[in-house]
């Protein structure tokens, strides 16, 4: 029987704005690595955070393919950020062993067929994280009005991680049974 992944449940204020907020971004930085290590992320702003925090980033609009060799890294990276399947496959491939690969979630995907579409590419289904957004917890006004208007809540960040080797890899399986889609 194979095990669920970790749940975990973060809270950060404006959490479903468009942006990943900047302290979830740092939450996974810090998390995820170590002071030195290389970031690969979809947008500058991203990068900019890493490097407050003394890892060493490179937006992937910087990517060799976008013309910008200087900035090619000498090591994998231990961490990849990325907003869609296309990015994330491309970050997957300059991962380091160990590393992790954060697929920042928008709807209307659906996770479970995200979660095999990168594990066909050799990645282990690591963390589900929930990102709460504060700011739908505070109290509404106090009326009360027959129209009810939802809000989304929350938003998905799905963690991969790159085997150690793949020896390893083929005797772990896959990390998870089932997913729900969303």
């Amino acid at each position: 029987m194979s095990e669920k992944p970790p749940l975990a449940l973060w809270l950060h204020y404006r959490a479903t704005d468009e942006r990943l907020p900047r302290d979830a971004v740092r939450q996974l930085i810090e998390h995820y690595t170590e002071p030195g290590d290389l970031i690969l992320t979809d947008t500058h702003e991203q990068a900019t955070q890493a490097r407050r925090l003394n890892r060493r980033a490179r937006p992937t609009s910087t990517a060799p393919a976008a013309g910008n060799v200087r900035e090619l890294p000498q090591q994998p990276a231990q961490l990849g950020v990325a907003k869609d399947v296309a990015s994330a496959a491309a970050i997957a491939a300059s991962l380091a062993p160990g590393g992790f690969l954060v697929v920042d979630v928008t709807p209307p995907t659906q996770l479970g067929a995200l979660a095999r579409e990168l594990e066909a590419t050799g990645l282990q289904y690591w963390q589900h994280i929930v990102l709460a957004d504060t700011d739908q917890l505070k109290p509404r006004s106090q009326q009360r009005s027959r129209q009810v208007e939802l809000e989304r809540a929350h938003r998905d960040l799905l963690v991969f991680r790159q085997p150690a080797s793949t020896a390893v890899a083929a005797a772990a399986g896959p990390v998870w049974a089932e997913m729900v889609a969303a």
